[in-house]
C-alpha cells in the first residue's frame, strides 16, 4: 500500500510541475498557485483510490480447486 502512497505523490508532482509550466507559457489564463496546488492533491487523492480499489476488487486472492488426482480406494 505504501507503493500506492508513492506513485499518488510522484502522480501529483509531476502534474503539478506541468501545470506551473504550461501556466507560465499561457499568459492569458491566470489561475493562481493555491488553485493549482489544489487541483494536484485531487489528483493524488484519485489516483491512490484507484490503485487502492483495483487492489481491492481484483485481486486474485481466491483458492485454486483442489483436484483429486490419485487412484479411488475403492
Amino acid at each position: 500500500m505504501t507503493e500506492y502512497i508513492y506513485i499518488a505523490l510522484v502522480v501529483s508532482f509531476v502534474y503539478l510541475i506541468l501545470k506551473m509550466v504550461l501556466e507560465k507559457m499561457n499568459k492569458t489564463d491566470k489561475h493562481n498557485e493555491k488553485t493549482i496546488l489544489r487541483d494536484s492533491v485531487y489528483v493524488g487523492l484519485i489516483v491512490f483510490i484507484v490503485l487502492y480499489a483495483k487492489e481491492y476488487y481484483f485481486s486474485a486472492t481466491g483458492s485454486k480447486a483442489k483436484v483429486f488426482t490419485n487412484e479411488p480406494d475403492f
